[in-house]
């Protein structure tokens, strides 16, 4: 028995289920990479190669022509927007791209701390900041 490609609208979807992904409409694709969780969300890139393409940025002419040059941006401003609090959206500088501020907060390692201030990285400094407000705010 085969697997329906019409049961897309869910919060959970299984690698095997991704084989159906090429048949759903452009718009409901970019919607559920949107909101898929951040752990299927890195596991993506290796479901098929129009998925590669949104997730690194690497796009071939047929993908900019379906979605755009700029998709990649969007996805990661739409993921960012989805999943993290509006306090922390706020210390992303305009120079950063989307894709950059994603991967440096979803990637952020409170052990890295002394890397952090030797690199001169500030959006890493300023998360620290940032969950030592949100620590003092919880325990209070």
């Amino acid at each position: 028995m085969g697997l329906k490609c019409d049961k897309f609208i869910t919060n959970k979807m299984t690698l095997r289920e991704f084989t159906c992904f090429p048949e759903l409409p452009p718009y409901l694709r970019f919607h559920i990479i949107t909101f898929i969780s951040k752990k299927e969300f890195s596991q993506l890139q290796r479901v098929n190669h129009e998925l590669y393409e949104l997730c690194s940025g690497k796009l071939s002419e047929t993908t900019i022509l379906t979605y755009g040059s700029g998709i990649t941006e969007r996805l990661y401003e739409e993921r960012v927007k989805n999943f993290f609090p509006q306090e922390l959206i706020d210390l992303k500088n305009n120079i950063m791209s989307w894709q950059e501020f994603y991967h440096r907060v979803d990637k952020f390692d409170p052990n890295n701390f002394n890397k952090y201030i030797k690199d001169g990285n500030l959006l890493e400094l300023q998360y620290v900041k940032y969950n030592i407000q949100l620590w003092k705010i919880r325990n209070f």
